[in-house]
């Protein structure tokens, strides 16, 4: 888990093409926009994250404290 939360919401959400600007990047993964609920998309993360080790969380969790600094300023 490379990016923070609201990151990987988007991706799933909208597509990684979408998120980076490029409609024509190659990527296997499909868009949910409208499929599942956000709550879905955000119980599935939150599953995934939970089978990371607690050394992975804790980094993950201060990339998004460091993530939510930034957007306040």
């Amino acid at each position: 888990m490379a990016s923070p939360d609201e990151t990987l919401f988007r991706i799933t959400q909208f597509g990684v093409a979408s998120i980076i600007g490029d409609p024509d990047y190659p990527t296997a993964m499909p868009v949910y926009e409208g499929v599942p609920s956000d709550e879905d998309i955000i119980a599935v993360l939150s599953w995934i994250k939970a089978q990371c080790s607690a050394d992975i969380r804790q980094k993950h969790d201060q990339m998004n404290a460091t993530a939510a600094k930034a957007s306040r300023q």
